[in-house]
Order: C-alpha cells, then sequence, then structure tokens
C-alpha cells in the first residue's frame, strides 16, 4: 500500500476489479470506512471520502478528502483455458 499527500487530499491506492466491498482506514485510531463497489473499476477510477483526509493547516476541525485509487493488474499471459473463459464471460 502506497499513500501520498497532494495538498490536504490524502491518497490510499486498494486492489479491486468488480462487486467488491473493501475497508479503507481513516486518519482517525482504529475508523474504517466501508466503501460498496458494484462498478466495473478501471485503471483511472477514483472514489473520494468527502472528510477522511488531512486537516486544513489553518481550519483543523476541516478536513481534506480521502481518495482511493484502483491499481489494476492485469497477467502477462493467459493460457487458451483461460482465454476461452474469459471470452466466455464476455459474451452477452
Amino acid at each position: 500500500m502506497l499513500n501520498k499527500s497532494y495538498n490536504i487530499d490524502l491518497y490510499i491506492e486498494r486492489l479491486a476489479l468488480c462487486g467488491t466491498t473493501i475497508n479503507v482506514p481513516t486518519l482517525e485510531s482504529g475508523r474504517v470506512r466501508k466503501l460498496q463497489l458494484n462498478e466495473v473499476i478501471k485503471p483511472t477510477t477514483e472514489k473520494r471520502l468527502t472528510g477522511d483526509g488531512l486537516p486544513y493547516t489553518k481550519q483543523p476541525t476541516t478536513r481534506g478528502d480521502l481518495i482511493v485509487k484502483f491499481d489494476i493488474k492485469f497477467p502477462d499471459t493467459l493460457s487458451r483455458d483461460q482465454k476461452d473463459i474469459i471470452a466466455s464471460a464476455l459474451r452477452y
């Protein structure tokens, strides 16, 4: 897991593809936000958890957002059987 900070928004990377629930840790000790994912997750997908990022320096009671980015990993190779399964699943 890689954490990055841009201004007051906090980025956390998680792995996901489709139809899952992930637990996203927040900066508050022990607090976790559940994020339900029902759509297909693309490499460019981001989910914003409003108010769960870093506090503003001049207004410490106000927080930025926690942005969840998804790191989609694709296999380097697929067997013939794996290709057939994927092709079958993608047919309408």
